[in-house]
């Protein structure tokens, strides 16, 4: 992935603005935050088209040090989502707008 690289060689990466970057999935969110989501505060997302529940459970995962996260205009996201941020206990500002949250009971994911 073209976008991948480069992140990945900084040290202390806080703050990471995606939004809008339509090259941006899963793929990328699985590499990137397990490298760097210790150190991340601030996380945007929005309008990243092809990211789906299975980012925000990594998200959940690494970022526990997450204060401000934008998940607005996100399609693919299911429900229960949400439960995965439970891990990012210092979270004060998510952002959801425009989402179209739907119930996957059949998803392997959130069981």
């Amino acid at each position: 992935m073209a976008i991948l690289p480069a992140p990945q060689k900084i040290n202390h990466l806080e703050v990471l603005a995606m939004s809008g970057i339509q090259s941006v999935c899963d793929k990328f969110v699985k590499g990137l935050i397990p490298v760097h989501g210790s150190n991340l505060k601030e996380l945007a997302f929005a309008g990243c088209l092809e990211l789906t529940s299975t980012s925000i459970k990594t998200v959940g995962e690494y970022c526990q040090e997450l204060t401000s996260l934008d998940l607005r205009n996100l399609n693919r996201l299911c429900d229960p989502a949400l439960w995965h941020l439970r891990g990012c206990r210092l979270l004060r500002k998510l952002r959801l707008q425009r989402n179209a949250f739907r119930y996957c009971p059949t998803s392997p994911d959130f069981c």
